[in-house]
């Protein structure tokens, strides 16, 4: 099982996100690549990742299933890739743990009355575990509570446009409301049509943050400028 998770860490990684990681997938990785370099930048990636998870999980953690610590690689792998992730681990832990503790009080509630996200997150688990698309959908869910619960997480090389993961917890903070309020008045966006605004202008020295995003309908965001 080890060595089922690590060659699937390794096959995210190579694929740069969410792949399908079925048996016979790996299979086909393994005689793609034999000739796959150990000391190579994918590789390299590999260690890095999971040396950062293991300081963010000192101790013996039971709710690290084996599929959620797929998705917590890949997690951590955009982590490592587009945001400064010194001195988070321990809130990475709170974190986790405060969700699993969550999911189990939601699951016991019963199908009817449980918090419908955690429904939807179970039957991704449940349910071809392995698929890109499972993986894509908790990826998504997990990376967006994970910036709602450190919003503060700031993109590298002071990048000014939101992260899609970004844009998730800033659409579900506002709940799609613009809150800009300047030619509509709590117009309700679409996700197909709304902007991630800075409250702080990024050219006033905002930051590229959650806690500093907020969802914006095209024609308020115009009329705002940097006022």
């Amino acid at each position: 099982m080890f060595e089922q998770i690590a060659a699937q860490m390794v096959r995210l990684e190579l694929n740069g996100g969410a792949c399908n990681i079925k048996s016979a997938d790996l299979n086909k990785m393994y005689l793609d690549c034999k000739d796959f370099d150990k000391n190579c930048s994918k590789a390299k990636k590999v260690r890095k990742t999971l040396d950062f998870l293991y300081k963010c999980f000192t101790q013996k953690t039971p709710e690290l299933e084996w599929y959620a610590v797929i998705t917590l690689y890949m997690i951590v792998s955009s982590l490592i890739d587009k945001y400064v992730v010194s001195g988070i681990e321990e809130e990475i832990f709170n974190w986790f743990i405060e969700f699993e503790t969550y999911r189990r009080i939601e699951e016991n509630k019963g199908e009817d009355n449980c918090d419908r996200e955690i429904l939807n997150y179970n039957e991704q688990t449940g349910h071809s575990t392995d698929s890109a698309d499972s993986l894509q959908r908790r990826y998504d869910f997990l990376f967006r509570l994970l910036l709602e619960y450190i919003p503060k997480l700031e993109l590298k090389d002071n990048i000014r446009l939101f992260s899609h993961e970004q844009r998730l917890a800033i659409y579900r903070k506002n709940n799609g409301i613009c809150q800009i309020k300047i030619k509509y008045d709590g117009n309700k966006c679409d996700w197909d049509n709304w902007q991630a605004d800075h409250i702080i202008p990024w050219s006033k020295g905002g930051k590229t943050t959650v806690e500093n995003g907020q969802v914006a309908c095209p024609a308020c965001n115009a009329s705002k400028g940097d006022n």
